[in-house]
């Protein structure tokens, strides 16, 4: 096969714009792979960081601020209450203390007792006073 200069130039030209194609492409290739290796390492880093904070979450309990206020409606008890009080806010990291006291007294504000008392109207004894007899409506021991 003879080629005249005609030819040899028009494929010459012919292979150039392949190979200047096939760079283009290549250095596309390599633009997005350096993307793709950057986000990649932010990823890992981010990553990192996650598995550090989980590391220190899993020395924390969640707990449920509905569900706090919920069981504390039922709780009439002070001692109980200062009790759990007590404990939810010595479990507390020192460090989210002074951001979590507030919501802990939201969330568990003092229970309001009512007092349990003897009602009497015009009151008579004959006798020692804790003498009870004959009086099925008195229960001393509730």
């Amino acid at each position: 096969m003879q080629l005249d200069t005609d030819e040899f130039s028009a494929l010459a030209d012919m292979l150039s714009a392949q190979r200047i194609t096939a760079m283009k492409e290549l250095e596309e290739a390599r633009q997005e792979t350096a993307y793709w290796r950057q986000r990649c390492e932010r990823a890992e880093a981010m990553k990192a960081v996650a598995d550090i904070e989980n590391l220190c979450l899993k020395n924390c309990i969640m707990l449920s601020i509905e569900k706090i206020k919920t069981f504390m409606v039922g709780l009439d008890s002070v001692d109980r209450w200062a009790l759990l009080r007590s404990f939810v806010q010595m479990s507390l990291p020192e460090e989210l203390k002074a951001m979590e006291l507030p919501l802990i007294d939201k969330v568990m504000p003092m229970p309001s007792v009512a007092q349990n008392g003897v009602v009497m109207n015009a009151p008579t004894f004959n006798g020692p006073m804790y003498d009870v007899h004959d009086n099925d409506e008195v229960r001393l021991n509730e």
